[in-house]
C-alpha cells in the first residue's frame, strides 16, 4: 500500500522524479511491476492507471485481478451506467380544431 501510494504521489505530481520518493524511472517500475500481483486492491489499480499515463515511457504496467474482484467491478460498471431520455422532435403538419 505504502509503495502504491509513493507512486500515486509520483504521477500527481506530474511525473517529476526530482520531487517523489524514488531516485530513478526504473525504481518506480521495478516496484509497480512487483505489487502489481496484487490487483485486488484499489490503490494497486489506481496506481498502475496513473503510471500507464506517463507520457516520458512506453512502458506499460497492468494489475492482476482475480475473477471475483473483475466481476465485482463489471457489475459495478453496469450498475452505475445512466439512462438518458431521449426527446424526439416531428415536424409535419399540426391540426387542431375548435368546437
Amino acid at each position: 500500500m505504502t509503495i502504491a501510494k509513493l507512486i500515486i504521489q509520483y504521477c500527481k505530481g506530474g511525473y517529476v522524479i526530482d520531487i517523489s520518493y524514488f531516485d530513478t524511472m526504473d525504481q518506480i517500475y521495478v516496484e509497480a511491476r512487483r505489487i502489481s500481483q496484487f490487483g485486488d486492491i484499489p490503490s494497486v489499480r489506481r496506481m498502475c492507471y496513473l503510471l500507464n499515463q506517463n507520457p516520458h515511457s512506453q512502458e506499460r504496467v497492468y494489475p492482476v485481478i482475480s475473477k471475483k474482484v473483475q466481476k465485482q467491478l463489471e457489475i459495478k460498471a453496469l450498475t452505475s451506467k445512466k439512462v438518458h431520455n431521449v426527446l424526439t422532435v416531428k415536424k409535419g403538419p399540426v391540426t387542431v380544431n375548435f368546437d
